[in-house]
């Protein structure tokens, strides 16, 4: 039986889960403690806005440069 290959995520959904942590960190710390964390809320909502504008989203092409996202070499050739 032939092994099974690692299944992935990808960098798109890297990416949306990686913004929507922030905003929920962003309202629970601001809730808590400091309005200021509200920024972080803001920071992902201008990510999400400037993705959908352009079409890209950095965070994606970042994720998609990182090493666990890069395909492996077949060393059993």
């Amino acid at each position: 039986m032939p092994p099974i290959a690692p299944q992935t995520i990808s960098p798109l959904r890297q990416a949306q889960f990686i913004l929507a942590i922030m905003i929920l960190v962003g309202i629970i710390l601001g809730v808590s403690f400091s309005k200021w964390f509200l920024f972080l809320d803001i920071a992902a909502g201008f990510s999400l806005l400037i993705g959908a504008l352009n079409g890209t989203c950095l965070l994606t092409v970042f994720f998609t440069a990182m090493p666990w996202n890069k395909p492996i070499k077949n060393k059993s050739t």
